[in-house]
């Protein structure tokens, strides 16, 4: 379309209202280029991304960058959002990243952290990438050199190995790892250190005995705050400054915790404002427990009760927002081929209560059926999969949602939903089939672009950990059977391209 703006705007014929109505069917990413069609396009289609269009397209994503006094905000992050969609629709990335080892890993924001927890003279090292993230800069997507922290105040005749690390938007970093020495006698304890990666600096470290009771076993690093619970007869939720170190809180938690702790259970949902802690149990009764327990001061907030029922029930979570998803699958639908996936959504309301908002269903069709690497995210209706896995590689593949036209067979898995316990209303209707393979970033700028990926070195008995990597893209995991358990992880990034020599997939 052209930037050119017209002296005789033919749309100012038409009022916002229908202008709306067109723009809601289409594309998030065709509502910005209209904006550069005409200035009456130009002023509707910011007013559309602020209000309607934000919500119709992307209801519950928020974000972490900083807009403070810009009036633009929901433009700009309907413009990111749209941006994002697009990219992962062609299936083309700006920056893969790739690590192996088998090393804890977490990557959130602007932020990915890993831990060497090979032996060296020097000791074992806290190794991150810092990408830029703000707004406006030229080539924001750019991966900073490698850095490392030592792990301090280890002597020469101990050795250190991570086993949890956990990592905020705001850059703290939480490492849990044990501290062995074997001469002169033997000693073993464990060691809980947290970072400003900003600095970078050692904000505070704490040893603990193993036989120190109660045992602490940390869950989540929140915005101010650590995580951990106990597990004793009366289970407690324990909250530390991650600045200064110190006890905030100890919450004892109530009779569907007990003996109910395990931190695998637990999920961490947030925003820029509230922080909760969910849990899932299977309780005396044919229900599942959705418990809430409020970060402010260890307290349950609210229990959401689930009929139980044949179908798996899986808890997701949305980052940075005050929302959850509870998925359920059913493989193979009365022998069709086909993999049902319903998402009941849940949004944090103003009376501080989460109520369910929309039931979403995705039918997998076609190649992707059967797959049993699969991801969705529910809430931006963005999907990829594993597929086609043979002895020696396997393909990342986008996922592309459609609205269901079939009325006849929504009408036949509504019935057998039913019978499941699933009484609302299904809100959307969505068929995922197997669209573009993922395309690799050119080596230099200019250059042609690469062949569609493959990853290579798999096998059929590998298993899969497939997520999303926040707003920019997504991430997997490869543990090999065949290999020692060793694990491959990659980062796929749908951020805009940087101007600048991109050398395609990246080895850390």
């Amino acid at each position: 379309m052209s930037g050119q703006l017209s002296a005789r705007d033919p749309f100012q014929m038409l009022n916002f209202d229908c202008i709306s109505i067109v723009f809601t069917y289409l594309t998030p990413i065709d509502v910005v280029r209209c904006s550069l069609t005409s200035r009456t396009l130009r002023e509707w289609s910011l007013s559309f991304m602020s209000g309607e269009g934000l919500r119709c397209h992307f209801p519950y994503s928020t974000d972490t960058g900083s807009f403070k006094n810009d009036t633009f905000v929901p433009a700009k992050r309907y413009s990111r959002f749209a941006q994002l969609h697009q990219s992962v629709k062609e299936g083309s990335p700006s920056t893969v990243l790739k690590f192996g080892d088998s090393r804890p890993l977490k990557a959130v924001g602007a932020f990915v952290v890993w831990i060497s927890n090979l032996s060296s003279f020097s000791g074992p090292y806290i190794r991150y990438h810092l990408l830029r993230n703000k707004f406006g800069e030229k080539h924001r997507s750019r991966i900073q050199p490698v850095r490392k922290l030592k792990i301090p105040n280890l002597a020469p005749s101990h050795s250190f190995r991570a086993e949890v690390i956990d990592l905020s938007a705001d850059g703290y970093l939480f490492i849990r790892g044990t501290v062995k020495r074997n001469y002169p006698s033997y000693l073993e304890f464990t060691r809980d250190l947290v970072f400003a990666l900003e600095g970078p600096k050692l904000l505070w470290y704490q040893d603990r005995r193993d036989d120190e009771l109660p045992k602490l076993y940390p869950l989540y690093i929140g915005k101010e705050q650590i995580y951990f619970v106990t597990k004793v007869d009366t289970p407690e939720l324990i909250a530390y400054s991650i600045k200064t170190g110190q006890r905030l809180y100890c919450s004892m938690l109530p009779g569907q915790f007990r003996n109910n702790t395990n931190p695998s259970l637990f999920s961490f949902v947030r925003d820029k404002e509230n922080e909760f802690l969910a849990h899932v149990s299977r309780v005396r009764s044919p229900f599942v427990c959705v418990t809430l327990v409020s970060g402010i001061d260890g307290k349950v907030s609210q229990e959401i009760r689930i009929k139980d029922d044949l179908w798996p029930l899986k808890f997701q979570g949305q980052p940075n927002v005050a929302a959850f998803a509870l998925e359920r699958n059913l493989s193979n639908f009365l022998g069709k081929g086909l993999d049902l996936k319903l998402f009941e959504k849940y949004s944090l309301q103003r009376n501080g209560m989460f109520t369910i908002v929309s039931r979403d269903l995705f039918i997998v069709e076609g190649s992707a059926a059967g797959t049993q690497y699969i991801y969705v995210d529910p809430f931006r209706h963005l999907a990829f999969a594993m597929t086609d896995a043979t002895f020696e590689t396997t393909i990342p593949r986008i996922l592309e949602p459609k609205e269901m036209s079939d009325k006849n067979l929504r009408n036949e898995i509504g019935a057998v939903i039913k019978q499941h316990g699933v009484n609302g209303k299904i809100d959307s209707w969505l068929t995922l089939t197997a669209a573009n393979r993922i395309t690799l970033p050119p080596k230099t700028v200019g250059s042609k672009p690469r062949e569609p990926w493959l990853v290579c070195n798999t096998t059929p008995n590998d298993t899969f950990k497939l997520g999303f990597w926040e707003e920019r893209g997504f991430m997997f995991s490869i543990n090999s059977s065949s290999d020692n358990y060793s694990e491959m992880t990659y980062i796929v990034d749908f951020t805009t391209k940087p101007n600048h020599s991109n050398p395609g997939i990246y080895a850390a």
